[in-house]
């Protein structure tokens, strides 16, 4: 009962660092896109 509860965890977190990843990585990508606009 324990173990099913530290797994759906471990899955939500996990998941959770997914989504949070590719957030940052939009972030990024937009961020470098802004600099390169201004550049030009």
């Amino acid at each position: 009962m324990i173990d099913e509860g530290i797994n759906k965890w471990r899955t939500e977190k996990a998941a959770h660092g997914l989504v949070i990843g590719a957030f940052q990585t939009q972030i990024c990508e937009g961020v470098a896109n802004t600099g390169d606009n201004a550049g030009r």
